[in-house]
């Protein structure tokens, strides 16, 4: 028993389905609203790290950090190799152990010692060939007067038969890059 005649009741169903619609829509903007929140945080969040992070990358970028630690840690590990290959050379017809006879130069002090080298050599005296030991080190000198002193020291030190600098090491007056060659005496 509907009393309403039946344009009205199209009219109230379509009224009905409409407010359905506005509702749903509604709930959804709603919805998208209240999940957007998290997401906008996500984002702002992320954002502020990677700008966070290309900061500290310009900053190394700029400053070589990368590269100094990468050049430190080659330096280390090679310092690392020939300090074990040493600890390993028994005094031998040397008479010396090689390790303590570099720390005792490096002790000297006078000069900072960047690099060096250590070789067998051949010498001969006349007919009679015999195995002689090289060591060549490498380093920056703050001026003349202290790289001459240091050479003096270590040609006064009696377990080094021969000390020669390069004359064209002396050019320069300050910041002095060298390469001293030494000869071991044995004992």
């Amino acid at each position: 028993m509907n009393l309403l005649p039946l344009e009205e009741k199209r009219a109230i169903v379509m009224e009905y389905r409409k407010r359905l619609v506005v509702v749903g829509l509604t709930l959804l903007i709603v919805l998208i609203c209240v999940g957007m929140i998290p997401v906008t945080a996500v984002y702002m969040t992320s954002n502020y790290q990677i700008a966070n992070l290309r900061q500290k990358v310009d900053f190394a970028n700029k400053t070589n950090i990368g590269e100094g630690v990468v050049e430190n840690l080659s330096v280390i590990e090679d310092t690392n190799s020939k300090l074990n290959l040493l600890a390993r050379t028994p005094a031998g017809d040397l008479g010396y152990n090689l390790s303590e006879l570099l720390s005792s130069v490096v002790t000297m002090n006078k000069a900072r010692l960047t690099s060096w080298s250590y070789e067998q050599v051949d010498i001969k005296n006349g007919s009679v060939k015999d195995l002689g030991h090289r060591i060549v080190l490498g380093g920056v000198a703050d001026d003349r007067d202290s790289l001459q002193s240091f050479v003096k020291i270590l040609q006064a030190d009696k377990r080094f038969s021969s000390v020669e600098l390069p004359i064209s090491s002396l050019i320069e007056s300050k910041n002095i890059d060298f390469l001293i060659t030494i000869m071991v005496n044995k004992k």
